[in-house]
């Protein structure tokens, strides 16, 4: 009996269906892994920034200045630009309670860290010719410290 018709097209078929397929499965996993690797990275940096700058500031900074320098500095340690940091912080008392202090805040008193990082994966930018964003895939990871303002070096 005679073949209907040649299969000799359908591994390139197969292939050229099968390819783009793999090519998105393994940039979603690279950037899955690359963002584990930053967030990684982030959590040990802002840990260290704190403790080494966040808790002993100079003596003119103000509340605003101390979480502007700690952000700069943590932000030294990327050299992504698909990376984004902000650092807040707040004083906190015992309870973990947040508290606002219009002098210093006494002795006792915490401060609290939130350092926020946005990773925007590596091929999630859209470019047109006249408007460019963002995709929808935006990680965010956050990392909170608790210091003791009066105790250097100490994390709470």
């Amino acid at each position: 009996m005679a073949k209907l018709g040649n299969e000799n097209g359908q591994m390139a078929v197969e292939f050229a269906l099968v390819t783009p397929v793999l090519i998105v499965v393994g940039l979603v996993v690279f950037s899955l892994a690359q963002y584990l690797y930053l967030t990684n990275k982030f959590d040990h940096v802002c840990r260290q920034v704190i403790v080494v700058e966040g808790v002993s500031p100079q003596n003119d900074e103000t509340q605003s200045s101390i979480d502007k320098h700690v952000e700069d500095l943590i932000k030294q340690h990327f050299i992504h630009k698909n990376i984004e940091v902000d650092v807040s912080s707040e004083y906190i008392d015992s309870n973990g309670k947040s508290r606002s202090y219009k002098s210093s805040p006494g002795i006792g008193a915490l401060k609290k860290y939130t350092c926020h990082m946005t990773y925007h994966p590596v091929f999630s930018d859209i470019t047109l010719s006249y408007a460019s964003s963002h995709g929808p895939f935006d990680m965010n990871y956050s990392v909170e410290v608790v210091v003791d303002p009066y105790r250097g070096g100490v994390l709470v």
